[in-house]
């Protein structure tokens, strides 16, 4: 599950739509991999529109929400 998360980020960030909706996208990660999907989550909405959709707070709080758009 991991990987195939990895690839589909790494898709998006070669094309990055203007709007992003993304299904618990922490979860079968390890803490390494988190930090990596985070920081990439973070450089994409600066341009891009966002959307994390999970059940687990502390991950959706890993990405920095600043409610601001470019």
């Amino acid at each position: 599950g991991g990987e195939a998360k990895r690839l589909a980020l790494a898709q998006v960030l070669l094309n990055p739509p203007s709007v992003l909706l993304v299904d618990e996208p922490f979860e079968g990660l390890d803490h390494e991999r988190i930090q990596l999907v985070t920081e990439h989550l973070n450089e994409l909405k600066r341009t891009t529109l966002v959307i994390v959709a999970t059940h687990v707070v502390p991950d959706a709080l890993m990405v920095d929400w600043d409610y601001t758009f470019s």
